[in-house]
């Protein structure tokens, strides 16, 4: 493969050695190239190198925080040896994080989870493809009783095929050992009896008009089938005809994917009233011997050979000459291996179960043996459980050496450095279109830090360091102890061996000069903005008419798992100064809300405004972030709104998704009482709807005078969506789906049509078989729906900055979507003016795009020549 992809580079170096090197590709080498095999996706030498490496113990361990707990952040522990990789914990984002810091996750079979709450396990289902996708085979899962349950609900839009699932129970009698660490399993039980939540979760709320029947229902919703007839025969293909591509990363439902109703009913009716068990960990590091000194060997005159492994293996030796060595003189002392503890304590009813457990009295100040004392411990736990007297208690028992981790919300949100950088760039073009992200950045300066941080009580106001220093920290006034007691952030590091320590230098630092710097020293740049001002300028002293209403805030752009630029699918459309919509909710959506409006103030205000949420279809890349939405949302009101009670969502989406919603409300957390469902089959444009919408909802209340869904070329069950303001905008979003006349007819006239776009033209093919439209179809469908204004969106994460474009002529009421974008209706006329500075801006990454092109041309014209007969 390395050869093929060589000789295909030096094909198309440039124009003229192209012209050069093809007269010599002779049709024989033409037929060799096209033989040779495609790379294969899994890596065929893993199981030989995990055996190799099982053998040794790694001279390098370090505990690494990849999501620091921040409100809008996942707690995860990231930890990275020479040979093996764990995760403690795995929150919604987890594997942007990862890909972002590129933290190699292709290593990764372990994870250990404390809690059984979406917290602590939403990222699971995305980082379980992703592992799927990188070669892993297994992936074992740690934690309380029942933790596979959630691939079991989420068989029905989330399919591992190659990626086998194994889940070990951590119980009391029981350690995981590997080469690298023993754990200890620490189960942890609750003082109360009924579930942390709800003794008796109600069931979902959805409504059902009393003239319409389950019947009925299933008739509208299987009319998909009608609408791609040759679907089974494609589905058929699917996984052998085409290439891997991240488009195809979420499971189109058909019959081999389905969750069984059988088996879904068995385990809802499981035992609801089983005592909430949480785990915490022990881990010991398996002891190293010393590192063997040649210098003092050869003082010594020990010639080497084997001698030099007995010496190193601890062992005394007698020389020709009647010396004895003894190892403790030749060699550097042995690593015991260091003990660091994983606790997550969610309420006050564990605390006893925790004080009890003489498990962690012996790694304590009562330690027997000096290596015995945890070096480290991790705190999980929430804020309001480590300001307990009781908890505090407990940490004071630890040695004055261990180092404190806090994973909570007493840490700072930190932006990720690559959407900084973007939206500094963007600003540039349009300071209110693209405004300026939080800027709390490995800044230690108090006018930077987080407003979000400043609204939060910490243990103590006085945890901020300077780099490289422990904070010490009184955890308590009538403390005789001091605790090393550290916030963190994404990348802060501690290291277990071969040397102990805090370490945040490689946090990110936020450098906004050095951003700008980087557009204003491309090629034509400074001209091609100036250009674009002076046409906004123009065009501003013009236009007298202003609305901020409706406003469309782009929270995710990017197709089927989010990258470092695009999150996944989200939109908000705030329709008035009172209602806010949502449409989809991908994964790590609430903390693009965090990202996007950092005042505290602001923030509750959008979350209280937010009435209703769209779900599109039933793919994970739109709906799977909305459990940790409806959470944070229903949490933050809670604690910060007067209100006696906060307003339910109304949630529109796929019928369906009540089986996965109900589910989870029974066996995982109790979240019937945050919405209730409409299913969008019930507001598909036709006839007999007008009477069911009536009894459905005042639309009218949300700032909507009408709302009506259709049926999409996509998976089953996918809705396009129109959307008609009190102010008479229309708005029509597609969700996914191909070119389609049902939506052309449903947004018809349209103000804005905010259309997919997953693939560029040359894809044409790929974007059929995967039931997605291209750039041009998507403006082929605004065209023919007569709208006025086109935003393109759900980009192929191959398309991390801005999509191929090939022809500017047809942009003229186009615009590009970007994560964090904000505009409302009357200040589209500048997106369209905008592309030749993108594509200036991105030159780099447009460059690759077209060496991309021109390589799947190349191939297509060998793969043609070599069919062609040759002439005699």
């Amino acid at each position: 493969m390395c050869i093929k992809r060589f000789l295909v580079n030096l094909v198309i170096i440039s124009r003229g050695q192209q012209r050069k090197y093809s007269k010599n590709l002779n049709s024989t080498l033409k037929e060799k190239l096209l033989a040779m095999p495609r790379e294969p996706q899994n890596n065929n030498n893993r199981p030989q190198k995990k055996e190799k490496n099982t053998k040794f113990t790694p001279g390098k361990v370090t505990l690494q925080v990849l999501g620091s707990g921040a409100l809008g952040s996942p707690a995860v522990l990231y930890v990275f040896t020479d040979q093996n990789r764990y995760l403690f914990n795995c929150g919604e984002g987890t594997q942007r994080l990862a890909h972002e810091f590129k933290n190699k996750l292709s290593r990764l079979e372990h994870v250990f989870f404390t809690r059984r709450c979406w917290h602590r396990m939403g990222g699971l289902p995305g980082l379980a493809l992703t592992l799927q996708e990188a070669g892993t085979q297994t992936l074992n899962l740690h934690g309380p009783p029942d933790i596979n349950e959630l691939f079991t609900a989420t068989k029905r839009f989330v399919v591992l095929r190659d990626l086998k699932i194994q889940t070990v129970e951590a119980k009391a009698e029981e350690v995981f050992d590997d080469n690298v660490m023993t754990v200890h399993y620490v189960p942890l039980f609750s003082s109360s009896k009924t579930r942390s939540t709800l003794s008796s979760p109600k069931h979902i709320k959805q409504f059902s008009p009393s003239h319409s029947s389950r019947s009925e229902e299933d008739d509208i919703v299987t009319d998909i089938d009608s609408l791609h007839p040759d679907r089974r025969r494609r589905n058929r293909f699917r996984s052998s005809s085409m290439p891997a591509d991240d488009t195809d990363y979420y499971a189109h439902e058909r019959s081999g994917t389905r969750t069984d109703p059988v088996q879904m009913s068995h385990l809802l009716n499981l035992n609801e009233q089983s005592e909430n068990e949480i785990t915490a960990y022990i881990c010991q590091l398996k002891p190293k011997p010393g590192t063997l000194c040649l210098e003092k060997c050869v003082e010594l005159g020990i010639k080497p050979g084997p001698i030099f492994g007995q010496l190193k293996d601890g062992f005394d030796v007698t020389l020709p000459d009647g010396r004895v060595i003894l190892s403790n003189d030749v060699k550097g002392p042995d690593d015991p291996g260091p003990i660091f503890i994983v606790l997550d304590i969610p309420s006050e009813d564990y605390l006893d179960s925790l004080l009890n457990n003489e498990k962690f009295t012996k790694h304590q100040v009562g330690a027997s043996k000096d290596e015995d004392v945890a070096s480290t411990v991790i705190h999980f736990t929430p804020h309001h459980i480590m300001i307990n007297p009781k908890y505090q208690s407990f940490m004071e028992k630890f040695s004055p050496s261990t180092i404190h981790i806090m994973l909570n919300t007493t840490n700072e949100f930190s932006c990720s450095l690559a959407v900084q950088r973007l939206q500094y760039q963007l600003n540039q073009l349009d300071a209110s279109i693209f405004p300026l992200l939080d800027r709390n950045l490995g800044s230690q300066d108090e006018d930077c830090k987080s407003p979000v941080r400043k609204k939060m009580r910490t243990i103590n106001e006085d945890t901020q360091t300077s780099t490289k220093q422990l904070a010490k920290l009184n955890c308590r006034d009538e403390f005789q102890n001091t605790l090393l007691c550290e916030n963190v952030t994404t990348m802060s590091c501690i290291h277990l061996r071969p040397k102990t320590g805090f370490d945040r230098s490689n946090e990110p630092v936020l450098t906004p000069e050095l951003y700008i710097e980087e557009t204003s020293m491309i090629e034509g740049f400074q001209e091609s903005l100036s250009e674009f001002k002076n046409e906004i300028s123009l065009l501003e002293a013009k236009s007298l008419q202003k609305s901020n209403y409706p406003k469309i805030i782009f929270l995710g752009t990017g197709s089927c798992i989010p990258n470092k630029t695009r999150n996944t699918s989200a939109i908000l459309i705030q329709l008035s100064e009172a209602n806010n919509m949502l449409l989809d909710c991908g994964e790590g959506t609430f903390g693009q809300f965090v990202r996007h409006f950092s005042e505290p103030e602001e923030l509750l205000k959008v979350l209280k405004n937010l009435k209703l949420v769209y779900i599109s279809h039933l793919h994970a890349d739109h709906h799977i972030g909305l459990i940790g939405l409806l959470q944070e949302r229903q949490k933050l009101l809670s604690e910060n709104v007067q209100d006696s009670t906060v307003p339910e969502i109304k949630l529109l989406a796929p019928g369906q998704i009540s089986s996965w919603l109900e589910f989870y409300n029974k066996r995982f957390e109790v979240i019937s009482d945050t919405f209730e469902l409409i299913p969008n089959q019930m507001l598909m444009d036709n006839s007999s709807s007008t009477s069911i919408q009536e009894e459905l909802i005042d639309f009218t209340e949300y700032g909507l005078e009408s709302i009506n869904t259709c049926l999409v070329k996509h998976c089953p069950h996918a809705f396009g969506i129109a959307l008609r303001t009190n102010d008479g905008f229309k708005i029509t979003y597609s969700g996914d789906t191909m070119p389609c006349d049902e939506l052309v007819e449903l947004g018809l006239d349209s103000d804005l049509l905010i259309h997919e776009a997953t693939m560029e033209d040359d894809l044409v093919g790929q974007a059929r078989f995967k039931l997605h439209s291209t750039l041009s179809q998507a403006i082929g469908v605004g065209n023919a729906m007569r709208a006025k204004r086109i935003l393109l969106t759900h980009f192929s994460q191959r398309y991390a900055k801005i999509p191929r474009i090939q022809n500017l002529d047809d942009l003229k009421n186009v615009g590009l979507a970007f994560d964090h974008m904000q505009l409302s209706l009357l200040d589209f006329y500048k997106l369209p003016l905008m592309h030749k500075c993108l594509k200036t801006m991105f030159t780099e990454h447009y460059e690759l795009l077209e060496e991309r092109a021109a390589k799947r041309a190349l191939k297509k014209q060998l793969k043609a020549a070599s069919r062609s007969p040759t002439p005699i």
